[in-house]
């Protein structure tokens, strides 16, 4: 990482001290520290071209917005939402689906907010590769109108100054992956996001969700990722999505939802506060600080996969422009595969049988006249 870079990411931790009601810029500026060290020098200027600038810069966006927001309504894009509320044992949606045309969850809903700005910027030639389940059920036509719905929406009038650019709707995107990955993001249920429940950290009381989105970020040094992020670039490669990327998001919030149910509200000393403060000793404590690392790591690698495939559809987007016809080489490997074999065999077949009589007829009849 580049002196420049480190120097910009010391300034921001200088500033972001502000409360917040979506996670904290020190979370998000792990987040976007981590993919940026998992991305190649290539994709990351790539990506910085994209965006009008690095992820890390914009990792303070949600702070801006609630520095100047009314209520804190204005966060809604950074939570799911549902009516009626999901519950632990179901899972997120309603029957197995998740209807993002406001009948059920809202428009603006995390999950729905980040499956439209996706596909608003993705080339419809490529998507239509992949076939779309119907668990994220989209309204027709609202991926055009999605963030300009949004910002006249006076509820969520605080994004509107925040939104001038298509790179703005794109830095909300990278904001949206990390909010994904703060697990109290997921069910508001009876406890408000954690909002109503009490814990005690080093005297302070506060309330579990404030812990997990200032208190714990700031728990960790920026140091404490550098070793994590390089072997994970090393280990893992950045794969391109095998599927609607709007399934890849439902799977990933399917999977973060379920873990918030089981590593957060599923603490048996939580369940036995009985409305009580909860004292957090050192193994709650050791245990949540685990699950922080790994989400910041988990959130970082998907934050830099997804950067990657929206390049991937910019090229292709740009490809056709010039009359070139890209696809996925590994997508189509089996189907070329087969189309070659199909073609192979009996071309194959038939240079065989001509060779075979050439060489009889030709070769042969040959040593026979020079013997004569």
């Amino acid at each position: 990482m580049s002196w420049p870079t480190r120097w910009r990411l010391l300034c921001l931790l200088s500033v972001l001290v502000a409360p917040a009601w979506a996670w904290s810029g020190t979370g998000h500026l792990h987040v976007a520290m981590v993919a940026q060290k998992v991305l190649t020098e290539s994709n990351r200027l790539q990506v910085r071209d994209l965006l009008h600038g690095d992820l890390v810069d914009f990792a303070h966006y949600e702070q801006k917005l609630h520095a100047q927001a009314a209520a804190p309504n204005s966060a809604a894009c950074q939570f799911h939402s549902q009516t009626p509320e999901w519950k632990c044992q179901d899972g997120i949606g309603i029957n197995g689906q998740v209807h993002c045309d406001g009948s059920e969850s809202s428009h603006f809903s995390l999950l729905c907010a980040l499956a439209y700005t996706f596909e608003k910027f993705a080339h419809d030639m490529l998507l239509v590769e992949f076939p779309k389940t119907d668990f994220i059920r989209m309204a027709s036509g609202k991926v055009e109108r999605f963030w300009t719905d949004l910002k006249a929406n006076p509820e969520l009038s605080g994004y509107a100054e925040m939104l001038t650019s298509p790179e703005d709707e794109l830095r909300w995107l990278a904001i949206f992956l990390g909010d994904m990955h703060q697990p109290l993001h997921w069910l508001r249920g009876e406890h408000d996001y954690g909002r109503n429940l009490t814990v005690i950290h080093n005297g302070k009381e506060q309330s579990l969700y404030d812990f997990w989105e200032q208190e714990l970020p700031l728990l960790f040094h920026m140091h404490n990722f550098q070793a994590a992020a390089s072997r994970l670039k090393r280990e893992q490669k950045l794969e391109p999505f095998n599927v609607h990327p709007s399934d890849v998001f439902a799977e990933w919030g399917r999977e973060l939802s379920a873990l918030a149910c089981r590593e957060i509200y599923g603490l048996p000393e939580l369940a036995g506060a009985s409305g009580a403060a909860l004292r957090l000793n050192e193994e709650i404590l050791q245990r949540w600080r685990a699950l922080y690392e790994d989400l910041v790591l988990k959130a970082g690698f998907r934050l830099a996969r997804t950067m990657r495939e929206l390049l991937t559809h910019r090229k292709h987007a740009a490809g056709q422009q010039h009359g070139r016809g890209l696809h996925r080489p590994r997508r189509h490997a089996a189907r070329h595969f087969a189309k070659n074999a199909v073609i192979a065999v009996p071309t194959v077949a038939a240079l065989l049988l001509f060779f075979r009589f050439d060489f009889r007829g030709g070769v042969l009849a040959l040593q026979k006249h020079l013997k004569t």
